[in-house]
């Protein structure tokens, strides 16, 4: 039985981008809101106490691919997790 569980994913879809900016939309300014391709590598590592929960930390790296250059990001997470129904 595992008690560290190592997990990597990849994810890919449809993301939006929204500009909280009052001068958004306006002809001088950018668009409130625009919808990308968005990719993702979710990477993490995760302790299982029981059966039913666990805790860890989680990494994300994501890709928006925009019109010019693509925006990458990177974010670092701690979870807990309850599961049922194993």
């Amino acid at each position: 039985v595992l008690r560290w569980v190592p997990w990597i994913g990849l994810e890919v879809g449809p993301a939006a981008i929204v500009s909280l900016d009052p001068k958004c939309g306006m002809a001088t300014a950018a668009a409130c809101s625009a919808f990308r391709i968005s990719g993702a590598v979710p990477f993490g590592l995760d302790y299982q106490f029981t059966r039913s929960f666990a805790v860890g930390v989680e990494g994300r790296f994501q890709v928006l691919f925009l019109n010019t250059a693509p925006w990458e990001t990177l974010g670092v997470f701690a979870r807990a997790e309850y599961v049922w129904g194993y």
